[in-house]
């Protein structure tokens, strides 16, 4: 409850609550039978292995003791472990069922934060308590787009709701007015449409998506976007977009700020490709040469961009931050969720589909901004995966379970 209700309500702070709650789980480790259920899954210490590597370096480039600090942001990669052998006690329908209407819940929560805050409050953009837009946007993705997987769970004309999911998070990016989620999104839409097509009378809930996302396109083209600030930043993506790829002059600052930075970041990968420069001084290494001045802000580009607490761009801030040790975590990180999927069986196409969202989700929006230098992201990335991978599993006790075998006819019948 603290991860799905927390995090939308509080942010930063329920994302540190859910951190606190595996914390004190460690001790059940020391129970047999909990140590049990990770016999024969050895993709799980992927996790632990991305931590060492990314953290290792920081301990060589740190020139303060207040440098090693920063070791603690990823601290969840080791609390992976034992989540995902707690959470295996909890497998089965029921169980994945209770899942999927917490993440339902909590797209929910953070539909009503973005709604209160942009139509209530007339934020420029909805951010919530102890988060930002871009945040805000990536996790309602990441729980409306998981919440669908509750749609085949039961039948129940309640099951209906699920299908709200993706159209909740469409809303709330809008209302962010997060561009890069609006892109990761985007293929996200894709695989919830295969998800749905793959069983019997599913096609019709294909054509059903398809046309809800007309009737969305079509109202921002005709809505009113100077009344709304955020629809008006998010629907700039095409312009801003091409005039990336024609090599015109780049009016949105934040843009142009990424940019620069991300031209930095490989410059500051090179000047140290092996061990990097720790995640306190990369930043501040890749903006040195940043040009021009911030009016709004009254400093340099390149000093401003030196407080910001991360790259912008996962790839090239674990590059810049730990070097090829850097790279090698962010990628164990991406491979991780594939390799915890496991064999087929009646929840197969359901991890499957939630480990696509999860991994394509973060990485494309981790080419433009960065989940995984937020604590929000990297927690919901991380937590969300083990105990997807360790709940979406057949149950030996549920009763019937071999005549609900609904992914494996899934496949047969579409």
């Amino acid at each position: 409850m603290a991860f799905f209700i927390g995090q939308p309500l509080f942010g930063s702070y329920g994302s540190a609550a859910a951190l606190i709650m595996w914390i004190l789980a460690l001790p059940l480790l020391f129970f047999k039978d909990v140590r049990a259920g990770l016999a024969g899954r050895k993709a799980i210490w992927m996790f632990p292995l991305a931590y060492l590597l990314l953290v290792g370096p920081f301990f060589i480039t740190a020139t303060e003791p207040h440098d090693l600090i920063y070791a603690f942001n990823f601290i969840v990669f080791l609390l992976a472990v034992p989540a995902f052998a707690v959470a295996q006690f909890f497998k089965g329908e029921k169980w994945s069922l209770m899942i999927a209407f917490l993440s339902l819940a909590g797209a929910v929560l953070c539909l009503l934060i973005a709604g209160v805050g942009v139509l209530g409050f007339e934020f420029k953009r909805a951010g919530g308590i102890m988060s930002n837009p871009n945040m805000l946007a990536q996790v309602t993705t990441t729980f409306g787009f998981v919440a669908l997987s509750g749609f085949y769970l039961f039948d129940s004309r309640w099951r209906f709701l699920f299908l709200g999911g993706p159209i909740i998070a469409g809303v709330v990016i809008m209302l962010a007015g997060s561009r890069g989620v609006l892109v990761s999104a985007m293929p996200l839409a894709v695989f919830a449409l295969i998800f749905l097509a793959l069983r019997r009378g599913g096609r019709r809930w294909v054509y059903a998506g398809v046309a809800v996302a007309a009737i969305l396109v079509g109202s921002l083209l005709v809505v009113d976007r100077d009344a709304l600030t955020p629809i008006k930043r998010a629907m700039s993506l095409p312009q801003v977009v091409t005039n990336v790829i024609e090599g015109k002059p780049i009016r949105d600052w934040s843009t142009s700020m990424r940019i620069e930075l991300y031209k930095g970041a490989v410059r500051a990968f090179w000047e140290s490709p092996i061990i990097g420069h720790g995640w306190q001084n990369a930043v501040r290494v890749a903006a040195r040469d940043i040009p021009g001045q911030s009016n709004r802000y009254r400093l340099s580009n390149a000093k401003l961009a030196a407080r910001w607490p991360n790259m912008h761009n996962d790839p090239l801030g674990f590059a810049a931050a730990s070097g090829v040790f850097g790279i090698a975590s962010y990628i164990l990180l991406l491979a991780a969720p594939f390799a915890l999927i496991g064999r087929r069986d009646a929840f197969f196409v359901h991890r499957l589909y939630i480990v696509l969202c999860l991994v394509t989700s973060t990485f494309i929006h981790g080419l433009i901004d960065a989940p995984f230098g937020h604590d929000m992201g990297v927690n919901t990335y991380t937590l969300l995966t083990v105990i997807v991978m360790a709940v979406f599993r057949k149950d030996s006790q549920d009763k019937g379970a071999e005549n609900q075998d609904r992914t494996a006819s899934a496949a047969q019948t579409a």
